[in-house]
This record gives C-alpha cells, structure tokens and sequence, in this order.
C-alpha cells in the first residue's frame, strides 16, 4: 500500500499576469524570480493522492526534507513540485523551478475517502482521496515567461520530481 502522487490536469488553468516585485517580495526571498516587472504564467497545482495508501511526512520541525520560511511562517517540503515551458518539440525554453509546499488535505475529489482532514502544515501529509491545492497567485504558483516570444507551449508539471517521496 502506497501514495501514489498525480497532477489534476482539468485545474490548472494557466493565465499571463504582468507583477512588479520588490527586492523585499517573498517570492524574490525564494528565489522564483528577480526584482522588478515580469511575465508569469500563472497557473494552478492540485495534486491528488490516487493511491491506496495516505502520504505522511508528519511534523516537519526538524525534518530535513523540510525548511522553514519566514516570510510566510511555515514549513515547506523541499523540491515538491517542478514547472518548466517547453516547446512542441519538447525541449525546454524556460527551465523553471522547484517549488516547495506546505503539503495537506484541502479537497476531498473522492467521496468514499475519509471527510475528515487529517493532514496540515503542522502535521503534514495527503490522504487517499484527497487533494492539495496551490492556487494560482500564491508566491512561486508560475514560470517566469518574461522575453519569451509569442507561440505555443506546453506547460510541464512534475509533481515529487526527485523522488523523495516512494
């Protein structure tokens, strides 16, 4: 029995925003984008746990999969996700980044699934059944497309991209 990790395709929803960033912005701190007006491509992550088993990473505090941030007062599991643009020959145009998350149960998409949360950021992990959700606008929640041409390309999402989780 194992947590078996996908990315709900029917939610992401990508959008173009242009956004000024401070050198003191929290995205700026970690490290998604340089000060100054950028492109995003803006877009949403729910990840859902389709296995027969939950993920549980439990208490992050002293865990080294985990770091603590500052600016948002939580602790984030390392190098959760990964978003690159790619063109329609699969080859990379803007290498993205890792994003970390607090990672909990914010949708249940399984209605025979437990209906009650059991995993948070103080607690974290994801039930069988279960989705967490990173809406776009969150710091990080994008790919930095500023100076890419117009065209079309194909947005890569890898949830769990160095294996960290079985």
């Amino acid at each position: 029995a194992l947590p078996d990790l996908i990315i709900n395709s029917n939610t992401v929803n990508p959008s173009v925003v242009i956004q000024p960033f401070a050198n003191n912005d929290c995205s700026v701190a970690y490290g998604c984008v340089g000060a100054g007006t950028r492109t995003l491509l803006e877009f949403t992550t729910e990840v859902w746990n389709i296995g027969n088993a939950d993920l549980v990473l439990g208490n992050p505090t002293n865990n080294p999969l985990f770091y603590y941030s500052p600016c948002s007062g939580r602790y984030y599991f390392k190098d959760y996700a990964l978003y690159n643009l790619l063109d329609t020959n699969y080859a990379v145009v803007v290498a993205g980044h890792k994003a970390s998350f607090c990672i909990g149960d914010d949708i249940q998409w399984d209605p025979t699934a437990n209906s009650n949360r059991v995993y948070s950021c103080s607690y974290q992990g994801l039930q069988h059944g279960w989705a967490d959700d990173y809406p776009a606008g969150l710091p990080c929640q994008w790919v930095d497309i500023t100076g890419v041409p117009s065209g079309n390309y194909i947005l890569q999402l890898i949830v769990n991209p160095e294996n960290l989780v079985q």
